[in-house]
């Protein structure tokens, strides 16, 4: 492999495939305070850009961890649509082993959802949509982490209790377990893996929003 310095710059765009955590602040981590999970867009030497739940305000500080690159922490430059960017602060000595498994790197189904039921859970192209809980109707921001026509992992700004009735996009469903990160709902309906994709995103006048309050994008 050629030797590479630490001041060298990598960058790799168009990772549909890599699944992440990402945490808040220095707090302890807890599932929908301040635990969440993300898909990874972007990494480079000085910087990455996910799709996330909930998008931190600038200069907030972010710990995100990947099966691929370990945990990377840094303050948050940009926000986005559908998500946000962050620096990585790290050592010469760190950033010469980061940009090695970036080089290293080819992109295969990465997880953090180590208990996939069955081949059939797909990673949605669009994670990122609204869910409302039963006991109000207002729309909040989630990443859908995967899903098949029968149900979907869900990272959300709460956790819920078991047998809590949501709804994701436009397919109800309820709450069948907890876990790190999230939670898994199983719809009310079984549907084909087409059209739970195409339910499971946000709706557009949410979507026009989203774009009116990211006019730079």
């Amino acid at each position: 492999m050629t030797e590479l310095s630490p001041q060298a710059s990598i960058v790799v765009h168009g990772i549909t495939t890599v699944s992440g955590r990402y945490s808040l602040g220095a707090r302890p981590a807890h599932a929908g305070l301040n635990l969440f999970a993300c898909r990874l867009r972007m990494i480079a030497t000085t910087s990455l850009g996910v799709a996330a739940p909930i998008i931190p305000q600038l200069g907030d500080m972010v710990t995100a961890r990947f099966a691929a690159f370990g945990a990377l922490q840094g303050p948050v430059t940009r926000r986005l649509e559908d998500g946000f960017e962050m620096a990585l602060l790290m050592s010469s000595a760190r950033t010469l082993e980061h940009n090695e498994r970036i080089n290293n790197f080819t992109e295969t189904l990465w997880t953090e959802t180590t208990n996939r039921r069955s081949s059939e859970r797909l990673l949605p192209k669009n994670p990122r949509t609204i869910i409302c809980r039963g006991q109000d109707e207002w729309p909040q921001p989630c990443l859908v982490i995967d899903y098949s026509g029968r149900g979907a992992a869900v990272s959300a700004p709460f956790q819920p209790a078991i047998g809590e009735l949501v709804t994701i996009g436009q397919l109800e469903g309820a709450v069948v377990r907890l876990f790190d990160i999230g939670f898994a709902v199983q719809f009310t309906e079984h549907y084909s893996t087409r059209d739970a994709q195409l339910a499971l995103e946000a709706p557009k006048d949410w979507r026009h929003a989203m774009r009116r309050a990211f006019p730079s994008l």
